[in-house]
């Protein structure tokens, strides 16, 4: 590894905390203003599962990013934020837009030292890290989005399926249709 990339590397582990709270925060402005409050005043993970994912996970995700090879951890903590955000009221984009602030939080962090450094492939190689983050997550959200409406369809072929049988079991037949009614049914009743 140049010398360049070991001091970018370390500036961003010097200001990891900074960068990592402004990411929080970021990503926190996505939910409406009283929400914010409650996710950044409550800090029990029972009280509050949100906010420590997005707390924990994050400080995890850009850990990975800041390695040279990330391991097995990436996904899995960007799976524990996709998941979070795939189950609540948000479109895609908003759900994902957790991850796409981070290189607004970059951009506005780093700007200046980058420049001054001669950071710049340094940061156009992060930054690609960061656009690699953005397609595993998009990934990830596919599937858990796949999984959410395979869930709901089996939910209502199982209520369909319970109402055939609750209706078939009152009504002593064998036949769906019902007694009487219905297509192939004795409208006379006789």
């Amino acid at each position: 590894m140049n010398a360049p990339q070991d001091q970018f590397r370390e500036y961003l582990r010097r200001h990891r905390d900074k960068i990592v709270h402004n990411w929080l925060d970021a990503a926190m402005a996505s939910y409406p203003e009283d929400t914010v409050s409650f996710l950044k005043r409550q800090k029990d993970r029972f009280a509050n599962p949100v906010g420590a994912t997005l707390s924990r996970e994050l400080d995890n995700i850009f850990e990975e990013l800041l390695s040279e090879s990330s391991t097995q951890q990436l996904p899995q903590s960007v799976d524990a934020v996709v998941r979070v955000r795939a189950v609540q009221d948000f479109s895609p984009s908003q759900a994902l837009q957790v991850f796409t602030v981070l290189k607004d939080v970059l951009r506005r962090q780093l700007d200046r030292p980058v420049r001054e450094n001669g950071w710049q492939a340094q940061y156009r190689e992060f930054e690609d890290k960061v656009d690699q983050l953005c397609m595993l997550a998009f990934d990830i959200y596919v599937k858990c989005k796949e999984q959410l409406w395979e869930l709901k369809a089996r939910q209502a072929q199982d209520r369909v399926s319970y109402l055939l049988r609750k209706y078939v079991g009152t009504d002593g037949s064998n036949n769906p249709a019902g007694s009487g009614s219905g297509a192939g049914g004795d409208i006379s009743g006789e």
